[in-house]
């Protein structure tokens, strides 16, 4: 009662990490060709994120991203690259990455795309929370709170009285990660609060799938940022 679950905080993919992509970046791809030898950051194992610059043009190539009037950089979102995906390396030969999962959309070659590996890799995989309830305090953020978390899942865990301004379920940089039957609910101060989200998939969340969830009195049930290639399914919010 009270506490967090909080898996790999730490492990954050940097700007500064990031290879050109040389050829790959295309729908359903999976691999794609550095500009230059990978770091030894780019292991078999270890997730790989790829962005690209903000599209100005959402008609024309690319992708247009809108940003959050003022809040640009803000919350670690980028000022400039919001488009990501996130990926499992399997194979290195020579400057080509083989990837666990295929490219949902072309990345454009004129928009400076980029891969990035999980600093302190690889990351936790394999592991979940299940069949937890998770009373907050009047300040408590999150339940449950993941970043860099790969193939895990969270199953019939209870949150309520949780302010939930990043999300009482909260996975950053995730992969095929999941979220089934949970009840989350009852934020403090509903309905003046000032955020109260239930779930989010933030940046670089991809193939994550969200299922069976209901949440109830909250400011918002589901909201995701930055994030690609995720399924939500049969979820029920009730205001």
């Amino acid at each position: 009662t009270g506490n967090r679950v909080i898996v790999n905080r730490e492990r954050i993919f940097m700007e500064e990490d990031g290879i050109v992509l040389a050829g790959g970046y295309v729908k359903g791809s999976t691999s794609v060709t550095l500009a230059v030898a990978p770091s030894a950051a780019f292991s078999v194992g270890n997730l790989v994120q790829f962005t690209q610059d903000d599209s100005p043009n959402v008609w024309g190539p690319g992708i247009g991203v809108y940003i959050r009037s003022g809040h640009p950089g803000k919350w670690g979102m980028s000022a400039s690259r919001n488009l990501r995906f996130t990926s499992r390396i399997t194979s290195i030969t020579g400057n080509t990455i083989g990837l666990a999962t295929p490219i949902p959309i072309s990345f454009d070659g004129t928009l400076n795309p980029k891969a990035y590996p999980l600093r302190n890799g690889p990351p936790t995989s394999l592991c979940g929370v299940e069949d937890l309830t998770i009373v907050g305090g009047s300040a408590t953020d999150r339940a449950v709170s993941w970043s860099g978390a790969d193939r895990c899942w969270i199953k019939g865990v209870e949150a309520f009285n949780i302010t939930g301004g990043h999300g009482a379920i909260y996975i950053e940089d995730g992969l095929q990660c999941e979220i089934r039957r949970c009840y989350i609910h009852d934020c403090p101060n509903y309905p003046a609060q000032a955020d109260g989200y239930g779930m989010s998939l933030y940046y670089g969340c991809s193939h994550c799938l969200v299922e069976d969830n209901i949440t109830y009195r909250l400011g918002c049930g589901i909201g995701m940022l930055g994030a690609s290639a995720n399924a939500l399914l049969y979820n029920y919010d009730l205001l």
